[in-house]
């Protein structure tokens, strides 16, 4: 029988800590936005959004600080600002929730 401490602090079957999870989302949730706000229908007509400008805003979206380097309401279109509100609130929700469930899996 195997000790239960081998697999403390580890989620489910995976060689993954519940940090690494936290860290993991994070990059996923920031490239998806990224990707999303980089499109032409998440810009404003006659607009158009660099990539990095792109991951800086959905970098700040995720963290929710709301740094923005361009105008959310004239550079973006209502799908843009959308993407950016999603973002918010995943980051917002997705820490309260992933420290809880860290949290939660660690026993405390």
């Amino acid at each position: 029988m195997e000790p239960v401490a081998t697999h403390q602090g580890r989620v489910g079957p995976f060689p993954i800590t519940p940090a690494q999870v936290l860290v993991l989302w994070f990059g996923v949730a920031v490239g998806v936005g990224t990707v999303c706000l980089s499109l032409p229908f998440a810009s404003a007509p006659d607009r158009h959004i660099r990539a990095i400008d792109a991951f800086f805003m959905a970098t700040s979206a995720v963290c929710v600080t709301g740094l923005a380097v361009k105008d959310l309401a004239t550079d973006l279109s209502l799908t843009g600002q959308l993407i950016m509100l999603a973002l918010v609130q995943l980051g917002g929700l997705g820490y309260m929730v992933s420290s809880t469930v860290i949290i939660l899996l660690l026993g405390k």
